[in-house]
């Protein structure tokens, strides 16, 4: 392609501009230093009328200091099951530009037993984050009574 067709190429073709933003409103002070530290949080933040409905998924971002800088629900399923936008995931972990990921899911049932489909996709998701240099601390099954962390069961591995 010559140069003339490439400039009456542009001149009828735009690209839509890409705008990224995170507008930290305040620092909230709050900071983990343990599984049940998270769940408090993951469970203040939670829509409670899903809880025993619909499994979601869900983030904490953190910083260095293992300060909460945000919170962002990933998705919604079904009773039994929840597709997870890990793109989603990685992209809010970019954004807020975080160094450290929790993550959460919660068990309708109450079931709190970590199933392989759980454990895949949890060594998938550490897996990315490593590649983009978040550290995956923690991922959390809730129920509306209590919680089980896959760290606190030696699942994800603890690099500290």
């Amino acid at each position: 392609m010559d140069i003339q067709s490439l400039s009456a190429l542009r001149k009828n073709w735009t690209v839509a501009e890409l705008k990224v933003s995170y507008r930290q409103k305040q620092k909230t002070g709050v900071q983990i230093t343990s599984s049940y530290d998270a769940y408090r949080v993951f469970y203040q933040m939670w829509d409670k009328s899903l809880i025993n409905l619909q499994e979601q998924f869900c983030a904490l971002f953190l910083n260095q200091a293992h300060e909460v800088i945000g919170f962002r629900i990933i998705s919604t399923g079904k009773l039994t099951s929840n597709t997870v936008d890990v793109q989603l995931l990685l992209s809010c972990a970019l954004i807020s530009r975080c160094s450290t990921i929790m993550i959460a899911h919660n068990h309708p049932t109450g079931n709190l037993k970590l199933s392989q489909t759980d454990k895949t996709l949890t060594s998938h998701i550490k897996e990315l984050s490593d590649k983009f240099d978040f550290r995956l601390l923690d991922h959390l099954i809730i129920t509306d009574s209590y919680y089980t962390s896959f760290a606190d069961n030696d699942i994800i591995l603890k690099t500290d």
